[in-house]
């Protein structure tokens, strides 16, 4: 396991990711009417240092979490949280799923 990967029991659940973000036409967007930084993708995190898009999610017990878009784009199209995802194209901002 990775050192920094948070085991799977303290991530965000499904029940709680859905009622947030939504997968349309393969990119992952906040649902309309969630508070947040707008409902585009390309507004809908960071680019870290390391060239990968994070954004942070509230949670409700009100703590922050930041997380990976493209972990969050697996889970939500797979329904489990990936080990390791490769960037089959190489562009580590490309987060639409096959």
């Amino acid at each position: 396991m990775h050192k920094f990967r948070r085991p799977d029991s303290e991530r965000i659940s499904m029940d709680e990711l859905s009622k947030i973000y939504e997968l349309k036409d393969g990119y992952l967007s906040r649902k309309h009417g969630v508070p947040g930084r707008g409902n585009s993708r390309k507004k809908l995190g960071r680019v870290s240092t390391t060239g990968y898009l994070w954004t942070s999610i509230r949670r409700e017990n009100g703590k922050r979490e930041w997380y990976s878009v493209h972990s969050l784009t697996f889970f939500l199209d797979h329904g489990y949280w990936a080990l390791e995802i490769d960037h089959d194209d190489r562009n580590k901002l490309n987060n639409h799923t096959s």
